[in-house]
């Protein structure tokens, strides 16, 4: 399912519009900026989806990489959930 709201919070930043249920045919676009078509925002996803997995990667890595800071520290994920209560 392509997920049009992440298609335009990305490629049309600052545009406003409403959506439902992520149906292009619910799609009403609010910006002073011309709509996109369907072809356009369906074009767009498989670059999007790309991004976000992208960006899931690189949190998952900058996680791991604190934990093995932590460790390092001699701290454990358990010590700091510790602290943090």
């Amino acid at each position: 399912m392509i997920n049009y709201t992440s298609i335009i919070k990305r490629r049309y930043p600052g545009s406003v519009c409403t959506i439902n249920a992520e149906d292009y045919d619910q799609l009403t676009w609010l910006s002073d900026t011309p709509k996109p078509t369907k072809e356009e925002l369906d074009a767009l996803w498989p670059e999007v989806q790309a991004e976000i997995a992208q960006e899931a990667t690189e949190q998952e890595q900058r996680k791991n990489d604190t934990i093995a800071k932590l460790e390092a520290l001699g701290i454990s994920v358990d010590d700091l959930k510790g602290l943090l209560r």
